[in-house]
């Protein structure tokens, strides 16, 4: 079974970073009209978030009921030119077995997780010298305002990050009006700075 899950969640994960939305649509639920429709949503909003890597982590699989399931996994994503280690995100999914296939059913924050900034709207991406700032239904001027300089408001290293300022910085960055902008303050590889 955890064999067949991971083939599942690796195909997932295949399709994201390709760009095939069937094949990403492929893994879920055929039975789930809503569930579809969200993740065809998602999987748009992604459109031009720089991608470098995606992958599911199986951490952890419950066999609830006779073809059902529900796994814990760890999301890894980077950023393309910007991400030196991943961006971890926990998640529950619900899995259901059709005609000797697994199928993702339901998908669920992990245990003190929350909302992904591509599930709150549409992605807007911005671009600074060093920086890489996303905003979920945002105005892009908007989100230009925070490339540079440092802006006092993103305080709050969550991400990966190494000693000497090494690897990603994140902060969730509170904008006048919700939904949040994602601004991250990012050192490019091979640049001396870690900071927009």
């Amino acid at each position: 079974m955890a064999q067949d899950i991971r083939r599942t969640l690796d195909r997932r994960a295949a399709a994201v970073v390709d760009r095939d939305e069937s094949a990403y649509l492929a893994a879920l639920d055929p039975a789930a009209a809503s569930l579809r429709a969200a993740e065809r949503r998602e999987f748009a909003n992604l459109a031009q978030v720089p991608l470098r890597s995606w992958e599911y982590r199986l951490t952890g699989l419950d066999r609830t009921s006779a073809g059902r399931a529900t796994a814990e996994v760890e999301l890894r994503y980077r950023f393309d030119g910007y991400d030196d280690a991943p961006v971890k995100a926990a998640e529950r999914l619900d899995l259901v077995r059709r005609d000797g296939h697994w199928y993702v059913a339901a998908e669920h924050p992990g245990s003190g997780g929350g909302r992904q900034f591509w599930e709150q709207g549409e992605v807007t991406v911005v671009r600074g010298a060093r920086s890489l700032v996303l905003g979920a239904d945002q105005d892009e001027q908007r989100l230009r305002a925070w490339r540079t300089p440092p802006t006092a408001r993103c305080r709050r290293r969550t991400g990966p990050g190494r000693a000497g300022g090494r690897g990603a910085w994140w902060s969730w960055c509170p904008p006048r009006s919700t939904p949040w902008v994602r601004c991250s303050a990012l050192r490019r590889p091979g640049t001396g700075a870690s900071r927009p």
